[in-house]
């Protein structure tokens, strides 16, 4: 009996021991893995993280299902970073069920009874009482692996009882089987035999009322087939008796046929006659006899098929019964779900019309921001157009967004090129609409005022600013950031500012770094301290080459690293590709920039302008 008892989890262990060797991704599997990824990715863009999650979700169980545990698990903890911010409890319920069973393959059962009580927190919270039931029904299981089975018992006496309140007879039926393996682990058999019994008992009950119901369905033809055998059954048992009469006849002639011949051997012609006389009177008796006893058998036969028919008839009544009252019941059932059904349907209408407007709303936001790009696309100076001043140089330019905070201008006053990098406030359409007040401000100081000095440049820029935002008298904290130089290609000179952004200048095989000042463009320092631009100045040779950027490049994050790529990592791959064109340069930085990235989310716009004298 102790056999049977575990045997009833053998499945269980099986299932939980089987199959923990990683398994190949397939080129399928390892297809659809890329495009969840780069779909979670787009969704997260596009400020969908629902959706996003759910992707991760779907990568997180391709490598599950391959036994590729802790791909999983790093995806799953991804999607519960998201789905917190979204505050999706069922969701976060589902994902902490899937990775205590992911830590209960990889025997971790700390970590997975640590993972199913967030699960039982969300259902008891949620008043979900056949989540709770399961969710203490997998506690107990981890539970019993590390031994501790009196807590095990507890959960289960807890799962029961609800299971009870809902009178679930397959919920108390898991019950009772896992309390009788547990007490059969703990080494208390007499409990374990008790709560076996009632397992038994009730999943018997459940394969019963299975059986049951399938039978009903089929109840009038097999009780036609019922009475139908009995007809059969009646007149075979008739053909039957009939041959039993004449067997009994022929055993008595038989017999009378032996005594005869007995008698002519030895008795008298006279004691013959007088023998035969006599068997002839007992075999009329014998005769009288058989007749009573068949009519006493024929009554019997009456009685035993009329109770029969009474019993048949009965059963059908009361099955009639009950399926009249199931009709009714079904009935009522039909007329409430219809009704439910009517409901959703409206719900559903109302939900469609709202994701129009919503949709609509969408397309006109999109619409606008693809107009903003336009007009700061026309805004920038042309990529192209720099050629004309400098045969060599390069800009990349890679927005976060449709419309970028990062701008380049540039400009040509008499012998000076003058070139400038900004980072202006924020990203996005706001950082756009502080980029346009940024260009038109250069162009008045440059183009306008003829002012060639960086640091006299960036002083102008920083009033401009505070008098567009009315900074001395609000709390507009709206600025930039930016890196500025003047060339002289015949005084083979070159003079530097800059706002925080640095320059970076190689020449004679050698880099020079060179920091901007400590305060930006605009914002509210002015009312700290008084702001000073320092201004450098650079003698350069044939083939020098310097670069201005924002800090977008530095900052970005890498999917395998999780570090920045790093002003140190930059300026060594500047220093590397010096001998390089500058057209082959920005393609090494626009690969190492993507490479970097991988799956991450870009965080800032990019701008590097390279130039080479």
């Amino acid at each position: 009996m102790k056999k049977y008892i575990s045997a009833l989890f053998f499945l269980f262990l099986a299932f939980a021991s089987f199959g923990q060797e990683e398994v190949a991704l397939s080129r399928q599997d390892s297809a659809n893995v890329n495009k969840f990824l780069r779909a979670s990715l787009q969704q997260d863009s596009l400020g969908h993280l629902r959706e996003s999650c759910d992707y991760l979700n779907r990568t997180a169980l391709i490598f599950w299902e391959h036994n590729h545990f802790n791909e999983a698990i790093k995806y799953y903890s991804k999607s519960i970073e998201g789905n917190e911010k979204l505050r999706n409890e069922n969701a976060l319920a589902m994902i902490h069920s899937n990775l205590a069973l992911i830590y209960t393959d990889l025997g971790d059962y700390d970590a997975a009874l640590n993972y199913f009580r967030k699960t039982l927190a969300v259902r008891k919270a949620n008043k979900e009482r056949v989540g709770t039931i399961s969710a203490l029904i997998n506690m107990s299981v981890v539970l019993n692996n590390l031994n501790r089975y009196g807590e095990s018992s507890k959960l289960l006496t807890e799962a029961l009882d609800i299971a009870r309140e809902m009178n679930d007879e397959k919920q108390m039926c898991s019950c009772y089987g896992m309390l009788s393996q547990t007490c059969d682990k703990a080494g208390d058999t007499k409990k374990s035999l008790h709560y076996f019994e009632l397992y038994r008992t009730f999943h018997e009950m459940i394969q019963g009322k299975k059986v049951a119901k399938s039978r009903d369905e089929a109840e009038n033809q097999r009780l036609k087939a019922l009475l139908a055998e009995s007809e059969k059954q009646k007149k075979e048992f008739e053909l039957y008796k009939k041959k039993i009469e004449l067997t009994e006849k022929k055993e008595e002639l038989a017999v009378s046929d032996s005594t005869n011949k007995s008698l002519l051997q030895n008795l008298s012609r006279q004691e013959l006659e007088m023998k035969v006389l006599e068997t002839k009177a007992e075999n009329e008796t014998l005769i009288a006899k058989h007749e009573v006893e068949k009519r006493k058998k024929a009554l019997f036969l009456f009685v035993v098929i009329g109770i029969f028919v009474a019993i048949i008839l009965l059963i059908l009544y009361f099955a009639y019964r009950s399926k009249y009252h199931d009709n009714i019941e079904l009935a009522l059932k039909n007329e409430e779900i219809n009704q439910q059904k009517e409901e959703i349907l409206a719900q559903h209408e109302g939900l469609l019309e709202a994701n129009e407007e919503i949709q609509h709303q969408s397309n006109k936001i999109k619409g606008s921001i693809n107009y903003a790009k336009l007009i700061q696309t026309a805004m920038l100076n042309k990529r192209e157009g720099i050629n004309s001043f400098v045969s060599e140089s390069f800009i990349l330019f890679m927005p976060r967004d449709v419309v970028s905070g990062d701008f380049y201008w540039y400009a040509k006053i008499g012998d000076e090129i003058v070139f400038a990098a900004v980072d202006c406030t924020g990203h996005g359409v706001p950082g756009a609409f502080i980029s346009m007040v940024g260009n038109e401000l250069l162009n008045r100081i440059v183009k306008t005022e003829k002012i060639i000095s960086p640091a006299e440049i960036l002083y102008e820029m920083d009033k401009g600013i505070q008098y567009a935002f009315n900074q001395h008298d609000t709390e507009n904290g709206d600025g930039m950031d930016m890196a500025i130089c003047v060339l002289n290609k015949k005084k083979k000179k070159i003079k530097f500012s800059g706002a925080k952004n640095p320059l970076v200048l190689i020449r004679d095989n050698k880099l020079t770094f060179q920091k901007g000042s400590r305060y930006s463009i605009g914002g509210l320092e002015i009312r700290k301290r008084k702001k000073v631009f320092e201004e450098h100045e650079f003698d350069i040779t044939d083939n020098s080459s310097f670069y201005l950027f924002s800090d977008g490049f530095q900052d970005q994050f890498g999917t395998e690293s999780k570090t920045k790529i790093g002003i140190r990592r930059m300026r060594e791959l500047l220093f590397k590709i010096k001998y390089k064109t500058m057209e082959e340069q920005k393609k090494v930085l626009e690969e190492l920039f993507v490479d970097w990235k991988g799956f991450e989310k870009q965080i800032d716009d990019v701008l590097i302008i390279g130039v080479r004298v």
